[in-house]
């Protein structure tokens, strides 16, 4: 059975490539209960596996920042947007507090916006502490705030398992492109629950995906002929024009590509302690999570992202629903 982990928008995300498979229930090979109109090909996961970075380009030591008694989010920053893509910044064992980079009256989490690692000793020995109040995780990999450039509604139906789909108008998008598929609310199937907040009109329908539209999924543009738009992996689900589904690209193409943390502890984020957002093939990989608020580990409008081999506990609201504490979303 292939693990996964599906993430806003419908974005899945899951183990090592292993091939695609028909997602039946528990991984069952025929004769599944789920109807054949509900599966899908199941390849998800960085295609080839995440990377194996070797070559360091920095080394931060928690000694230079008094073992967590001296703020080093600056000095992390710097090596980050040193460090050449491809390679790793390395932390020593030790203690790190991180509050994150003053600039502009605001602070920023530590950010990684390139096919860089950032890595630990170990989450046993490489410690990562945000003590501040201020709304940011530890860690962001991609954009903290994503604005939409435009929307092209679709022309024509898109089935499942389609790779491409047609649009009123194909300008602004490009090859390469993190773009993301969605349509209106289908009662049909879609059920929001009893809570004011969701009934229609009420703001919930826009807390995670685009306002009132639940099912989504995020692509990668592989090809574009005029108003035809296609795409690297199929579609999991059928879109139509009679729920005015659309195709909606960002101001940029993505957030971050081929990026990673691993191998260290994390404690103290507010609004996630490790968010992944626009991400492209990225990862979290060996890292403890412990008393985070929001998420622990975040997966927003990402593609083919993993998280795995990780720990996550305690958080500092352990509420279910609304802003209390997550193991990951």
């Amino acid at each position: 059975m292939v693990v996964a982990v599906c993430c806003c928008n419908g974005a899945c995300t899951g183990t090592e490539q292993a091939g695609p498979v028909a997602a039946t229930s528990a991984g069952m090979s025929g004769g599944g209960v789920l109807p054949a109109e509900r599966l899908t090909t199941w390849n998800p996961g960085i295609p080839g596996g995440i990377p194996a970075r070797t070559t360091v380009c920095a080394t931060i030591n928690a000694s230079t920042y008094g073992d967590g008694t001296q703020d080093a989010s600056a000095g992390i920053q710097a090596a980050i947007d040193a460090c050449p893509a491809g390679q790793v910044v390395q932390l020593s064992a030790g203690n790190f507090l991180v509050n994150g980079v003053f600039s502009g009256g605001f602070d920023y989490p530590i950010t990684i916006e390139k096919g860089i690692v950032l890595r630990g000793a170990g989450p046993t020995a490489t410690r990562l502490r945000k003590t501040s109040s201020a709304d940011n995780p530890v860690i962001l990999i991609g954009q903290r705030r994503l604005e939409e450039a435009a929307s092209a509604n679709l022309t024509a139906n898109a089935p499942k398992g389609a790779t491409s789909v047609q649009v009123t108008s194909a300008a602004g998008f490009s090859v390469g492109q993190l773009v993301v598929v969605d349509e209106l609310t289908d009662n049909s199937y879609v059920y929001w629950g009893k809570d004011p907040a969701v009934a229609p009109g009420g703001p919930g329908r826009g807390w995670f995906t685009r306002y009132d539209r639940p099912v989504g999924q995020m692509l990668e543009v592989a090809s574009i002929s005029g108003n035809t738009v296609s795409f690297t992996t199929p579609l999991h689900i059928a879109f139509d024009t009679a729920h005015t589904a659309q195709l909606t690209r960002w101001t940029i193409p993505y957030g971050a590509k081929y990026a990673g943390v691993e191998d260290l502890y994390v404690r103290g984020g507010r609004d996630d302690n490790i968010t992944i957002r626009l991400g492209m093939f990225c990862w979290i990989r060996n890292v403890e999570s412990d008393w985070s608020s929001g998420d622990s580990f975040g997966l927003d409008s990402s593609f083919r992202s993993v998280i795995r081999d990780s720990y996550v506990h305690d958080p500092a609201d352990p509420y279910p629903g609304g802003g209390g504490g997550r193991g990951g979303r």
